[in-house]
């Protein structure tokens, strides 16, 4: 199958004339999280809203995560394994609810 010469103009013209996507460069925005994690005082509440592995993902992104201590003792994880994964131990409770985003298992009383 050949085309003749003006299909061929006609059909590189409609070509032409076709959107084209076109890739522009888009920035990266600085958004670091502040997330907080404090320690649960639900009666029976066994549970840590982060795990180490969970907090070390974040924290390879840039994001800041603070932790309670003893935050994660009842689910077996020491503050030293949170420690190791770059969260920042916090010992004062008022501190922790300065975060942008704090991480709960169980609804807070305050």
């Amino acid at each position: 199958m050949s085309l003749s010469g003006d299909a061929l103009k006609s059909l590189a013209l409609q070509a032409s004339l076709s959107p084209q996507e076109e890739m522009l460069e888009t920035s990266q925005k600085n958004q670091n999280l502040y997330i907080g994690i404090p320690k649960e005082t639900e009666l029976q509440e066994q549970r840590v809203a982060l795990v180490p592995e969970s907090v070390s993902l974040l924290v390879a992104n840039g994001h800041r995560v603070v932790v309670e201590t003893g935050a994660g003792e009842n689910a077996n994880f020491s503050d030293s394994d949170y420690s190791e994964s770059g969260a920042e131990i916090i010992y004062d409770t008022k501190q922790i609810y300065k975060a942008d985003i704090i991480l709960k298992v169980s609804p807070s009383k305050r």
